[in-house]
């Protein structure tokens, strides 16, 4: 074996040295693969260099070619690979060609320029990383976006910097229950898990799932690994096992993944090699978790349990935001489906609000979550809303718990246009005992999303709370923007992660491939260039419309103007990307098809985190930024309305100060204000009438008839 190896590398470095091409480079230290880098270059253009511009527009740009001299002068001058391009001047930062430098794993390509100062030439330095995701077109990214110490450094993710590997199928499927479960959200394509057995000293695991180990620094495992030991004191890997079988069902029905015939084990003589088994446990609220090893290395068997979502059958993980496993009562969408609240539902906590010595514990369309930090009463008797006042009887702490509803009724869209949840038959009202407490809460459109719920009123037995969501924003126009993101006035998202091609099959046997950032290459080279193409390479559409909408918390991406139909029409298709946090990336699903058209279904947490692109709460309105205001009445009347409110307020006036106490008031706070200018406190009388003795409470704690103090002091003590 070792004689084979030795017969290869020398094949190879000859045959590199024949063509003198240092992009093509045999991997020196397993000598079982070779990286050829040279189709790393414009594929769009060839033409052209490839081009890379600094975020700041004032920054310049870059051109570059890892492989050859730039197809353009640099400052007139041929010999350059790399050229820095500002205000109409250039610089060569890189000559041709390029070392490169091949350490623990790790590809440098280190080119340098001409003499920046000191002394000191330009250098710029990039990192080849594995990335078996990226096929075909790439480009570098900048790492600082400076040259720090004349030292520009770049990192380049392509599949051309990976070298063989081993894949497995991640999906099983339960015959006792016809269930279905898929691994594969977990398989990493350009980094691995790392379980550390201990400290910084200690051993650690490097790890995959259903493919194998990430060959890249600091992970020298041999390429058809799932798992393998780094032993920082024995400076070496030790094979934990291949991948070789997919997952299974044990006799409990628990899921495993096991990686056979590793290293050679030496601690026990009865087994031959070393075997690494995964044992996977469904949590629902388990996600971006790694596996934690639980012993087994003295026989030879490293076990290792992993608390995750992706260990959920898939139907339990489609129907988790429908059907929360637990004892939720109501349907969380409008009566029309116009607006659907589920994303807010949470089912291991609550939403709390403080006020003073008042918290409210709130959900939404179920009841009250019950954990070790909520010790209420109202937790167990179903509440949905519950109020806890704190107080003192003497000198002994009270608490009081006030049920201000129970989940009876789905939202509604009143005769307001406004979203409402209606929670009823709380506790007695303290106004009228012949009557419970109820709570409203209304849900305004906002793109800005705010996280908590806001108490604005209790009156007539019912508490008001406002949710500013984007939920009821409804739905709303976007665009696409390339590479791979799409936009509307409020929000971006970047979809660049679901660039793969995607496989998905009808009942009746029809494939289709999927590539939502249209790299779908597998389809392209038979001749259908389009996101959606079926297995007889029909073209279903380019990009016709993107449509935001909130209130399905979903985002529609639609294709017209496909390839002919057998109907003479074209075809069509679409993409409904759901916000599903706990589901991963995901994968599409088909939803319907017909003859000349086809939807998909795609869960995925991709779009939970579209970022906001505008810097205000409200929903962007329809007119232009710098559009003129509509002047809404003449100056004429303008004058009259003037008039009447100045008339209106000396009325007011007067009948205030006919109250002997009121105008006691007043003067006590004129003379204190007066007195006490400058010492950074003001006093102020409350002029509004408080509804309820509760609301009154609530708002402040005081009587609602004296006169209040605010300072500094006085809200730090608050």
């Amino acid at each position: 074996m070792e004689l084979n190896n030795f017969v290869y590398f020398f094949v190879i470095i000859f045959a590199v040295s024949a063509t003198n091409n240092y992009c093509i480079i045999p991997e020196p230290i397993r000598k079982v693969s070779t990286y050829n880098f040279t189709t790393l270059t414009n594929l769009k253009d060839p033409a052209r260099d490839i081009n890379l511009h600094f975020s700041h527009v004032d920054s310049g740009s870059i051109r570059l070619q890892l492989c050859q001299q730039l197809k353009k002068k640099c400052n007139s001058k041929d010999g350059y690979s790399v050229c820095f391009e500002k205000d109409k001047k250039e610089i060569g930062i890189g000559k041709f060609p390029a070392k490169v430098d091949m350490k623990d794993g790790r590809i440098l390509f280190v080119f340098t320029g001409d003499n920046c100062r000191d002394n000191t030439n330009y250098t710029v330095n990039i990192i080849m990383k594995c990335d078996y995701e990226v096929m075909g077109d790439s480009k570098p990214e900048f790492i600082h976006e400076t040259f720090e110490k004349c030292t520009l450094f770049l990192i380049w993710r392509t599949a051309a910097a990976c070298g063989n590997r081993t894949i497995q199928n991640c999906t099983l499927t339960d015959k006792a229950t016809g269930l279905h479960y898929d691994l594969s959200s977990l398989t990493k394509y350009s980094e691995n898990y790392v379980i550390p057995l201990g400290d910084r000293t200690a051993p650690k695991i490097i790890l995959n799932v259903c493919h194998s180990v990430i060959f890249e620094y600091n992970a020298l495992c041999q390429m058809t690994n799932g798992a393998c030991l780094q032993d920082p004191n024995k400076n070496g890997y030790e094979s934990l096992g291949d991948v070789q079988k997919p997952p299974y069902l044990d006799n409990n029905s628990n899921i495993k993944l096991e990686y056979e015939d590793g290293a050679i084990c030496k601690t026990d003589k009865k087994v031959p090699h070393i075997k690494t088994t995964i044992t996977f446990t469904c949590d629902f609220n388990a996600v971006d978790t790694i596996p934690e090893y639980i012993g087994g290395s003295e026989e030879c068997n490293y076990q290792l349990l992993w608390r995750t979502a992706a260990a959920c059958s898939t139907e339990s993980l489609k129907n988790r935001t429908a059907s929360i496993a637990n004892k939720s009562t109501v349907k969380c969408v409008t009566e029309d489906d116009a607006v659907n609240l589920g994303s807010l539902i949470k089912s291991t906590d609550n939403y709390v609000i403080k006020m003073n010595k008042t918290e409210f514990y709130i959900n939404v369309c179920r009841p009250l979550v019950s954990n070790p930090h909520t010790n209420l009463k109202c937790v167990f008797d179903g509440s949905a809303v519950c109020k806890v006042s704190s107080g003192t009887n003497g000198n002994v702490p009270v608490t009081n718990e006030t049920s201000l509803g129970f989940p009876k009724e789905s939202p509604i869209i009143n005769d307001n246009h406004e979203t409402v949840l209606r929670y009823t038959d709380g506790s007695t009202c303290p106004e009228n005992e012949k009557r419970l407490i109820s709570s409203n809460i209304t849900f305004p459109c906002d793109t800005s999303d705010k996280q908590l719920p806001e108490f604005k009123k209790y009156e007539d037995c019912t508490y008001v709370f406002e949710w500013k969501t984007r939920l009821t924003c409804g739905a709303v126009m976007g665009n696409w923007v390339s590479p791979c993101i799409i936009k509307d006035p409020s929000h971006e998202c970047d979809l660049s992660l679901l660039q793969k091609v995607y496989h998905v099959k009808s009942k009746q046997g029809k494939g289709y491939n999927i590539s939502i950032c249209n790299s779908n290459k597998e389809s392209t080279s038979k001749g259908c260039n389009s996101a959606i193409c079926d297995d007889n390479n029909n073209n279903y559409g380019s990009i016709g419309s993107v449509i935001f909408d909130y209130g399905r918390d979903e985002i529609k991406i639609q294709y017209t103007n496909g390839g002919k139909c057998a109907d003479k029409s074209s075809y069509t298709s679409e993409v409904r990307l759901i916000c599903t946090k706990m589901i991963g990336i995901g994968t599409p699903e088909l939803l319907w098809e017909s003859e000349c058209s086809a939807e998909f279904e795609w869960h995925t947490n991709v779009t939970c985190s579209c970022s906001s692109s505008i810097s205000g709460n409200s929903y962007p309105n329809s007119r232009e930024n710098n559009a003129t205001p509509i002047i809404s009445s003449s100056s004429h009347t303008g004058t009259i309305a003037g008039i009447t409110l100045t008339i209106v307020a000396l009325i007011s006036a007067f009948i205030y100060f006919r109250n002997p106490d009121k105008r006691a008031c007043f003067k006590s706070c004129y003379n204190l204000f007066n007195s006490r200018r400058d010492n950074g406190r003001v006093q102020y009388c409350r002029l509004f009438q408080v509804n309820t003795t509760e609301e009154a409470r609530l708002l402040l704690d005081i009587d609602p008839t004296q006169c209040q103090t605010d300072s500094d002091d006085d809200l730090l003590n608050a």
